[in-house]
């Protein structure tokens, strides 16, 4: 098994087309460097953490082996940019504990979120079957 580090993903520059279209004011500029630096999405072993926020942070964490549904939704401008939001939710809640938007590649990333879920339900599994 190979060893697995946390990887953070924060929202692409490209994402913030909005803003780049008017960049030749300072004002917009800021706005893209603040929301760029004030969420993160940082996949652990264990679970998936969404942060937003620079001054007041709110934090949001959910077990990886609790993950029913991953989503991605981009529209066209974000699909030619490869960038979108992803939807991640648990059986818990009827609507998604985590939305996350501007993430570069989310079709890569929402896999291994997929990926890194089945692997702990195996983990769950092995551990049970060892109990038994």
């Amino acid at each position: 098994m190979t060893e697995f580090c946390s990887k953070t993903y924060r929202p692409a520059w490209r994402s913030f087309y909005k803003y780049w279209i008017f960049c030749w004011l300072i004002f917009p500029l800021f706005v893209i460097v603040w929301k760029r630096y004030s969420s993160a999405l940082i996949l652990t072993p264990d679970s998936l953490i969404c942060k937003k926020g620079l001054l007041r942070v709110d934090r949001t964490e959910v077990a990886l082996k609790y993950i029913q549904s991953v989503e991605i939704k981009q529209s066209i401008a974000e699909r030619l940019l490869f960038v979108g939001t992803i939807f991640a939710g648990t059986a818990a809640t009827q609507g998604y504990e985590i939305s996350f938007s501007g993430v570069p590649s989310p079709q890569r990333i929402a896999e291994k979120i997929r990926r890194y879920s089945r692997m702990q339900e195996g983990k769950e599994m092995q551990q049970w079957k060892r109990k038994t």
